[in-house]
């Protein structure tokens, strides 16, 4: 079998991907102790180091950390593992919080490289892919350029990684997917989880709407510094009817929105298409 570990910005993402994933592709969540996934994600046989998940939740180093920060588990968080059965390929979703967090995606990467070339039996993943997704922001290009140089230290030369274009390298298939708004360069994921809430719920987006804009603002609010941070307030105040006092990760999740409207996403699609297009 293979693995692809999808690398997210944050939790809505995961779930973006996760439902993308099973309403276009028909991949199904593997709801599995960690122990049983496939290794190396999985124990190792006996004798063995531990698999890759049991390693890097280990490692955390208490020194310096207050109670909050050691309560969560270091980064990047291991979200979701699913299954596509016709391809054989595992879909292990990592949320990363950003590029900035580049440094421990790669040193989760080299462990994985060293134990995949030095497990002393075979391994149930014979191969691994590594696909990163991010938001454009201002500049879809720039983003991907930015990739490109932070993880050349790894994979070496990711001239050839573009927009939803995969490049093959030494160390496994690395590609690149940018949330943009449709028909531009630019744009937020939210550009995109926007209209299929208010598509889903018209009446309470409207009303949500009317709200987030009818408060007085206050210096200190965030909302209205950037368009994605308007949507996600409205989103989740879209959404407490069904799934009261829940972020917006749960708003837009099975408790949410219904699987039609990811199946109907043309970036679900989109992406979807991209991650089971891996060039192994």
């Amino acid at each position: 079998m293979k693995a692809v570990l999808v690398f997210v910005e944050g939790a809505h993402d995961a779930v973006f991907v996760q439902r993308s994933l099973g309403a276009v592709d028909g991949c199904v969540w593997v709801p599995d102790p960690i122990s049983d996934l496939p290794t190396p994600f999985g124990q190792l046989p006996a004798g063995q180091q531990s698999g890759i998940i049991d390693r890097h939740y280990r490692r955390q180093n208490l020194d310096g950390l207050n109670l909050q920060q050691a309560s969560r588990a270091p980064l990047p968080h291991f979200t979701a593992f699913l299954r596509h059965e016709p391809s054989d390929t595992q879909f292990l979703i990592v949320r990363a919080h950003g590029q900035d967090q580049h440094r421990n995606i790669i040193k989760l990467l080299g462990d994985l490289d060293l134990v995949m070339k030095t497990a002393r039996q075979p391994l149930d993943v014979e191969a691994c892919a590594a696909a990163f997704l991010y938001d454009a922001d201002d500049d879809a290009a720039a983003t991907v350029d930015l990739f490109r140089q932070r993880y050349a230290d790894h994979f070496g030369d990711l001239s050839s990684v573009d927009q939803a274009r995969w490049q093959t390298t030494d160390k496994g298939p690395a590609g690149c997917f940018i949330f943009c708004a449709q028909g531009q360069d630019s744009g937020t994921l939210e550009d995109e989880l926007g209209p299929m809430v208010e598509g889903a719920w018209p009446a309470r987006t409207a009303a949500a709407r009317a709200f987030i804009d009818g408060q007085e603002p206050e210096d200190s609010d965030k909302v209205g510094r950037s368009e994605a941070k308007h949507w996600k307030a409205i989103i989740t105040a879209a959404g407490q009817r069904r799934c009261p006092g829940d972020p917006m990760s749960i708003v837009i999740g099975r408790a949410g929105l219904p699987e039609n409207v990811y199946a109907q996403s043309r970036l679900g699609r989109d992406l979807a298409q991209f991650l089971l297009s891996v060039p192994w």
